[in-house]
């Protein structure tokens, strides 16, 4: 296969990327200069999941007992509230974004995706998937690896 074109961007564009902490208690969320990596702008708030259980156990519990669509959904419509904020603090809009880079647990980045954590032995965090498509899709692997 040849090489592919697969977006073409304005060079003197000011693009940023967003960082997002999803805590088991609380969010934080950045905006960053693409170019120099200065921060932009700095958002936190409660993690809304707490409604549900106030540690990972009790959410997991929670999402073995009711599935993973309201905690995925509640921690997605928080942090895309949370991008509006920082795009606006910054004076930026949302399609200057060119990456975000979402980090937490293991538990907290199964229930962001809406995985369930079933597979999960009590104890047990091992980090289920590899890879991460180009659509955000995860690439799951087993807890054997």
């Amino acid at each position: 296969m040849g090489a592919v074109v697969i977006d073409i961007r304005d060079e003197k564009r000011n693009y940023c990327f967003a960082a997002f902490d999803i805590g088991t208690t609380t969010l934080a969320g950045y905006l960053l200069d693409a170019k120099d990596g200065r921060v932009s702008a700095v958002e936190s708030r409660m993690n809304p999941q707490i409604q549900y259980g106030a540690d990972v156990i009790m959410r997991s519990d929670y999402a073995l007992a009711y599935g993973t669509k309201v905690l995925s959904e509640c921690i997605q419509r928080e942090l895309n509230d949370m991008v509006g904020c920082l795009v606006k603090q910054a004076d930026k809009e949302r399609t200057d974004i060119l990456q975000v880079c979402v980090v937490g647990n293991t538990c907290m980045h199964h229930l962001f995706l809406g995985i369930s954590p079933a597979w999960q032995p009590a104890g047990c965090w091992a980090v289920r998937f590899r890879t991460f498509g180009s659509d955000g899709s995860a690439a799951a692997a087993g807890p054997d690896g």
